[in-house]
This record gives structure tokens, sequence and C-alpha cells, in this order.
């Protein structure tokens, strides 16, 4: 999405977004580092090219999606973009994917919300042929919440924090 912006439509620059995210108001922990270089590579096409992607841990993609349209409504300009549509229903997803509590109807809402994101997602031209498993994978959120409980208890977030100490260590 952020490659959408900053190289196809020219919404804003690398430094425009990574000036934002130094200044925008971050609870507490919650600050993602600056965005890498890799974003603004493409292939043919108006593709993001492989290797186009957010160089953060889960959790700090996980901050960064569900403050990120707050802050990248100042920037976006192309806002009838499919891929803005699609990325504001995949923030609607994780907004719902990380309660606390679920309800019978909320993990109906949730279900409708994924099949929401999937359907603007495809509608993306650039996205061709860039669905992954975990697309796939996301389907299966609502009955694994009817199954297991809230994803918050049982993801991985603490362990790949635990991986990352491991790595520098």
């Amino acid at each position: 999405m952020l490659y959408m912006f900053i190289s196809v439509h020219g919404d804003f620059t690398l430094d425009e977004l990574n000036d934002r995210i130094e200044q925008f108001d971050w609870p507490p922990g919650e600050k993602p580092p600056p965005i890498h270089e890799s974003v603004r590579s493409g292939a043919t096409g108006g593709v993001p090219a492989h290797g186009c992607h957010l160089r953060y841990t889960g959790s700090q993609t996980m901050h960064f999606t569900l403050h990120s349209l707050d802050l990248l409504q100042p920037l976006v300009k192309t806002t009838s973009s499919p891929a803005w549509a699609s990325w504001q229903a995949l923030v609607d997803v994780v907004q719902r994917y990380t309660a606390s509590e679920f309800t019978h109807d909320s993990v109906v809402a949730l279900d409708k919300a994924i099949w929401n994101h999937l359907k603007l997602y495809q509608s993306v031209t650039q996205y061709k042929d860039c669905l992954r498993p975990k697309h796939h994978f996301l389907t299966h959120s609502a009955i694994d919440i009817l199954n297991f409980g809230p994803p918050r208890q049982f993801w991985c977030f603490g362990y790949e924090a635990k991986n990352q100490a491991v790595k520098r260590a």
C-alpha cells in the first residue's frame, strides 16, 4: 500500500512519511522505526517488487496499522484509490481482530470485514497475483476465535520479541 502512494500515485515521499511517523503522537511503546527504503521499489506495470515491504516485527506492524489511518490521512491525496479502500478495510480487520473480548455478533462482523478486505484487495490492479497464504489463513479467523478465544490469548508477539533479543545477543 505504501508503495502505491509513494511510487505509483506520488501522494507523498518516503521522507515525508518518516517525518510524519517521527512527529506523530504515538502511545508509549508503540512508535515504530522509520520505514525502510525498500517500500519504494517496484517492478514493471506499477507492481510492488519482491522485497517491497515493511521491515517491521509483527508487533511494530500491528501498531503501525492500528494508527495508520490517523497517520496517513493528511498525506494521502488519492483517497478514491482501490488501494486506499483496501487498506482502510484491513485496518478495520486488525481493529476487530485485536479485541480482547468477542461476542457472536463481533465474530460475524470480523468475518464480514475480512471478506470485504479480501474483495477490495483483489480489486487493486497492481496487487494481481500478490495473494499469499496468509490471506487464506485470515479467512479461518472467525472459526479460530470461536474454537480458541481471542487471538491475543495465543498470538506469538511475545515469542517474536524474545527471538529479537536472541538475535541481538
